[in-house]
C-alpha cells in the first residue's frame, strides 16, 4: 500500500499491483511512496512568570500558535490522541486546486487538558510538508 500526492492533493492509498497503480484522470506531478507519520511534542512547560517555573502546577493549553514554513496539513493537541487539524486553507485560495502551502503563523484552537506536564503534540500522517518553526501556547494555569 503506498500513498499518493497528485497535482498537489492527496489521494487515496492503493495498493501497487503488477508495479502499477491507477489514478480516475489523467495526472501529471505524482508523488508515490510509502506512508509515515511524522510526529514532534514539546518539553514540559515551564513558564516564567508563575512561581517556580509552574512546576507542580496543573496546565491547560487551550491554543496553539504555530509558526510554519512550506506547510499544508497538520494536526495538533494535548496529546496523541486528542489532535485538532489546523486550517488549510486561505480565502484567496482557489477551491478547485489543492490548498497553497503556507508560511507564517497559524493559531489552533485545540480541545485542552489540565495536565502536570503543559505539553504539546504535533503530527502529520499525510504525504505533505510540514516545517514547525517555533510554537507558542495559550495557557491557563491551575493551583
Amino acid at each position: 500500500t503506498v500513498q499518493i500526492l497528485a497535482e498537489g492533493a492527496v489521494e487515496a492509498e492503493q495498493v501497487v499491483t503488477d508495479g502499477k497503480i491507477t489514478f480516475d484522470a489523467p495526472v501529471r506531478y505524482v508523488s508515490v511512496g510509502l506512508g509515515y507519520t511524522s510526529q514532534g511534542q514539546t518539553m514540559p512547560l515551564a513558564a516564567e512568570t508563575a512561581t517556580s517555573g509552574a512546576q507542580g502546577t496543573i496546565k491547560n493549553i487551550v491554543g496553539v500558535h504555530a509558526r510554519v514554513s512550506q506547510t499544508s496539513l497538520f494536526k495538533v493537541g494535548p496529546s496523541f490522541d486528542k489532535l485538532t487539524s489546523n486550517r488549510s486553507r486561505l480565502v484567496s485560495d482557489d477551491f478547485d486546486n489543492p490548498p497553497s502551502l503556507q508560511a507564517g503563523e497559524q493559531r489552533v484552537s485545540i480541545s485542552g487538558a489540565w495536565t502536570p506536564d503543559g505539553s504539546v503534540c504535533w503530527e502529520q500522517s499525510d504525504p505533505l510538508p510540514l516545517n514547525v518553526l517555533s510554537l507558542t501556547l495559550e495557557v491557563v494555569l491551575g493551583s
